[in-house]
């Protein structure tokens, strides 16, 4: 489990976490330690928490939380135990009051979903997929990658911090993102690395992304999402697009780029 909820209760059950606004200026590095010089680096640190609450590390109950598989971990329970009440609280907790930015839904493996006829529809997402996809790719065939993940990752991190797009993408990977690789990946590449790091960057909702030209809060990746939330993953292997779909992930559709 990564780092993202943390939370701490101190001896009268009080709990203590940094919220949407602290984290804000935490990613501006503007939240300082009382009137100290001291600014808060990590939202989800259980040592910065306690010293910008004033609290003694030692004297302490440390909780953690995934709000996308509803993980909840005892890191350390150092004082009274009120563990079933703080699992109830951080349950029902409204995360868009900790991270505004983040969307909460179920993780879907894609090859779990029965594959669809291939529709207009779908060859236009798959198009439009593919005309957004690094060009370069085209004429290098699969071996240049990671401009994805490049873009998620850096605008995740600017807009929510490490932590919480480390543990998104933890999560997602560990759900579906193994199969969907060992399924496909070997034979095309990069393309599917690409196609699941445009649906984790589903999980946010962010207003510039970084190195693209879109509309804010528009994702550029919405046509493969919107594949992925079909039963489809797109792949391309130097030549050729495929949607892959169904348990075996078998090509459905073959899309030859001019």
């Amino acid at each position: 489990m990564s780092d993202f909820f943390r939370f701490v209760t101190n001896s009268k059950g009080k709990r203590f976490y940094f919220n949407w606004v602290q984290r804000q200026k935490i990613l501006k590095k503007e939240l300082t330690v009382g009137g100290s010089c001291q600014t808060i680096d990590s939202a989800d640190s259980h040592s910065e928490i306690c010293a910008y609450y004033g609290l003694d590390c030692d004297n302490i109950n440390i909780f953690g939380f995934n709000p996308l598989t509803r993980e909840f971990k005892i890191e350390k329970l150092s004082t009274i135990d009120r563990t079933d009440q703080d699992k109830k609280w951080v349950e029902n907790l409204d995360f868009k009051t900790i991270v505004e930015p983040l969307i909460i839904k179920p993780i879907i493996n894609p090859f779990d979903i029965p594959p669809p006829k291939i529709t207009d529809s779908h060859k236009n997402m798959l198009r439009l997929w593919a005309i957004g996809w690094n060009p370069v790719r085209y004429s290098v065939g699969y071996s240049v990658g990671y401009s994805v993940w490049n873009s998620v990752g850096n605008s995740v991190r600017y807009s929510v911090g490490y932590s919480v797009g480390y543990s998104v993408g933890y999560s997602v990977w560990n759900s579906v993102g193994n199969s969907v690789w060992y399924s496909v990946g070997d034979s095309v590449g990069y393309s599917v690395w690409d196609s699941i790091w445009a649906y984790i960057s589903s999980f946010f909702n962010i207003k510039t992304w970084i190195g693209m030209n879109s509309e804010p809060f528009k994702n550029p990746y919405q046509p493969c999402i919107d594949l992925w939330n079909c039963g489809l993953v797109p792949s391309f292997d130097g030549t050729n697009w495929q949607l892959h779909g169904g348990k075996d992930a078998k090509i459905l559709y073959r899309y030859y780029i001019r």
